[in-house]
């Protein structure tokens, strides 16, 4: 419990790069933990009331909550299928006394809904990863506005960085966002 707070920890303040990493070996650390509470289930809550297994309980939700707003799909995947292992390790050692899942584990039908949008968030991006690319038509036609878009105001973001001019980055910004929505009626006559 205690390496699973530190690394929690660390993980919440941001404090680690490879963060999709360690949520995997979290991921395996909480497989082998439910493998163990199954084959050991007369034990399973011994010093689960303990308030570091408590606070490492909470910091571990507190990680996958946080890491399904990252940028990293993959991260998102996983935190989704911790929050099934958190789910799977409540059953285990609700069977194992006269508890209630809710005592457990309060947010018990959150988390099965999550770990279920974790299999339909992992077929979608199996199928996205199957579309190609350059399919054109209206589907590349997007891609390239949307890119053409970043680039506009990738180079308006570098340019207040440098001159800190606020009022032509907010024109600069203004004009092109504009020329945008003239775009998109035009599109649409």
């Amino acid at each position: 419990s205690q390496v699973l707070f530190a690394i929690s920890q660390k993980l919440i303040q941001h404090q680690i790069e490879n963060y999709t990493d360690i949520l995997k070996w979290l991921r395996q650390i909480l497989i082998c933990k439910n493998q163990f509470l199954t084959n050991h289930k007369d034990y399973a809550n011994v010093g689960c009331h303990l308030p570091i297994c408590k606070q490492a309980h909470m910091k571990l939700e507190i990680v996958f909550y946080m890491y399904l707003w990252s940028i990293d799909i993959e991260a998102i995947i996983v935190s989704l299928s911790c929050f099934r292992l958190l789910c799977e390790e409540a059953e285990i050692r609700c069977n194992s006394e006269e508890m209630g899942i809710s005592i457990l584990l309060p947010n018990y039908n959150v988390y099965l809904e999550l770990a279920q949008a974790s299999t339909v968030l992992t077929t979608e991006v199996l199928k996205l990863e199957g579309v190609e690319t350059n399919q054109g038509g209206s589907s590349f036609s997007a891609w390239e506005e949307t890119y053409r878009t970043w680039e506009q105001h990738t180079a308006a973001l570098t340019k207040y960085k440098a001159d800190g001019d606020l009022e032509n980055f907010h024109r600069t910004l203004g004009k092109r966002r504009t020329s945008v929505h003239q775009n998109a009626e035009h599109d649409l006559e």
